[in-house]
């Protein structure tokens, strides 16, 4: 065998072997660490129902002050 040929059947031994390892390394992070359409999904209802618990412990908030001032101001008749 040549060294020519055995140069460009080296070269695509590696290059086959790099695919494959990419490919394999590709599959494990898709599989660990991407999280699935539902995954997302469920993060950003939990996120969305939390910037409304915000809103409304907010306006509770100012509700209740709103009473209290109510409250503490004298009553006359």
């Amino acid at each position: 065998m040549s060294l020519k040929k055995y140069l460009i059947y080296s070269f695509c031994t590696l290059w086959t072997m790099m695919l494959i390892i990419g490919l394999a390394a590709g599959i494990i992070h898709q599989i660990r660490f991407q999280d699935s359409a539902t995954h997302l999904h469920l993060n950003r209802e939990v996120a969305s129902l939390g910037f409304q618990n915000a809103q409304l412990e907010g306006s509770l908030y100012k509700r209740e002050q709103e009473i209290i001032k109510i409250l503490n101001t004298p009553y006359y008749e």
